[in-house]
């Protein structure tokens, strides 16, 4: 039997970055910090989208997505920084990107019985990242939405594969801040101690960073200086003759 699941995504501060906040079942407070705000443009993750207000939502797995809900900006004061329409994009690795297309919303009401859109259906068939760019508010300066659900249903993967490197499970590569703006520091954490390569690549492939590490007891810690990066995605790889194992990081516009 095939299981939905409902993703409830709640943002609360002007940035970039999702994180969790409490959500009140259907109804959204009309509070203007209580939803995500883009008062600038930053270059897009999505390379064809270049600069614009946007957010990248990580789902952490994939998920087959059949649509969507969202509350737009509730504060009575700002109702016209709510995003009148939506473009939506998503990915699989936040490298290669595919266009849904754009959505009319409606303005919020202001009050704190509003309940948000009805459900959107959409047709994602897989999908970790999921970017919502607001191509146009309603006559504000800035641009924003209060929270997002989405309904899907999580894909299973065959990860078994004769034709790929072998990759010890405990072998992992953490990036510190992610996303990150100037200076990061990855973190190669439980790696078996020898010599290994990291080559960093950005979204079209281009080889922005190329070093050889020595890894003694099974961690090592790296300084890697982005400042002169592109705004978008980089995949981090970390080889050697027997594992590899790869993360993705998000360059930002300084602020």
């Amino acid at each position: 039997m095939k299981k939905l699941i409902i993703l409830i995504i709640c943002i609360f501060q002007i940035d970039q970055t999702v994180l969790s906040a409490q959500c009140f079942e259907d109804r959204h407070s009309t509070n203007w910090f209580d939803g995500w705000v883009s008062c600038s443009v930053s270059a897009s993750p999505n390379p064809a989208l270049k600069s614009g207000h946007w957010i990248l939502y990580d789902l952490t797995a994939l998920y087959k997505i059949s649509s969507l809900r969202i509350w737009n900006t509730n504060d009575p004061q700002h109702l016209d920084w709510g995003t009148s329409k939506l473009h939506i994009s998503y990915s699989e690795d936040s490298i290669i990107w595919k266009n849904v297309g754009d959505i009319t919303l409606e303005k919020a009401s202001g009050s704190n019985t509003y309940e948000g859109s009805d459900w959107i259906p959409l047709d994602i068939p897989k999908a970790k990242y999921i970017l919502l760019t607001s191509k146009e508010s309603f006559g504000g300066s800035c641009h924003g939405i209060a929270e997002v659900n989405f309904q899907a249903e999580k894909v299973k993967i065959n990860t078994a594969s004769k034709d790929e490197l072998s990759i010890p499970k405990p072998l992992s590569l953490v990036l510190t801040p992610n996303p990150f703006s100037q200076l990061l520091r990855l973190n190669i954490q439980d790696a078996i101690p020898g010599n290994y390569i990291l080559n960093v690549h950005n979204s079209i492939g281009d080889l922005v960073d190329f070093r050889k590490v020595s890894v003694q007891s099974g961690e090592e810690s790296l300084e890697v200086d982005a400042r002169s990066w592109p705004a978008g995605s980089y995949v981090f790889t970390l080889t050697n003759d027997k594992m590899q194992v790869r993360i993705v990081g998000i360059k930002m516009t300084p602020q």
